[in-house]
């Protein structure tokens, strides 16, 4: 069990927000709200979490909880539309919070470039869970052999 459980807020309460809840548990943190524009995405995660929290905010508005709550989150976890990832993560780490970002980080590397010139320093990781998958390390093998691009 982590000593210093991290509290987090999820924003994003898809398939990948659920994966990232159930992380977070296994973990050891807390998760202290989770957001979606749809508020039955949010209640359904809360409700199929294997340890049953009542006190776990559900919601729409996630600037306002950044806001409300910005001394109660730790991380934010954002795992929306690629339309609305950097606007959302830029609001985080302008609240002074770490943030995990699902892939893409924006729509474009204008958005990304716009990220890192605007919260340069700040912590952001991109959520990328492919790395390890056996197709990923085959063409990475594959490409590193060499033989794609001279195989005479």
């Amino acid at each position: 069990m982590n000593q210093h459980p991290l509290n987090v807020m999820i924003i994003g309460c898809g398939l990948i927000g659920k994966k990232r809840a159930l992380a977070v548990l296994k973990n050891g943190d807390r998760i202290v709200a989770l957001v979606d524009k749809n508020l039955a995405n949010a209640l359904s995660i809360k409700h199929t979490l294997p340890k049953q929290d009542p006190s776990i905010f559900c919601g729409v508005d996630y600037y306002g909880l950044l806001k409300d709550w910005k001394e109660t989150i730790d991380v934010v976890i954002v795992a929306t539309p690629h339309n609305v990832l950097s606007q959302i993560v830029s609001d985080a780490l302008g609240f002074g919070k770490y943030v995990l970002v699902e892939k893409p980080a924006g729509r474009s590397y204008k958005d990304v470039d716009f990220l890192l010139a605007l919260h340069k320093g700040e912590f952001v990781r991109v959520g990328y869970n492919m790395r390890f998958h056996p197709a990923t390390i085959l063409a990475k093998d594959f490409i590193a052999s060499s033989c794609i691009f001279n195989c005479s």
